[in-house]
């Protein structure tokens, strides 16, 4: 596997990590 297509998955798993937090902050805290 090639230096940047492991730099793009580092951030899909990042951005899919941070949705996740999001989705579960807003039901915890429904503002």
């Amino acid at each position: 596997m090639g230096y940047v297509q492991l730099i793009e998955l580092i951030q899909r798993e990042r951005i899919k990590r941070i949705e996740e937090f999001k989705r579960i902050y807003k039901i915890y805290y429904p503002y």
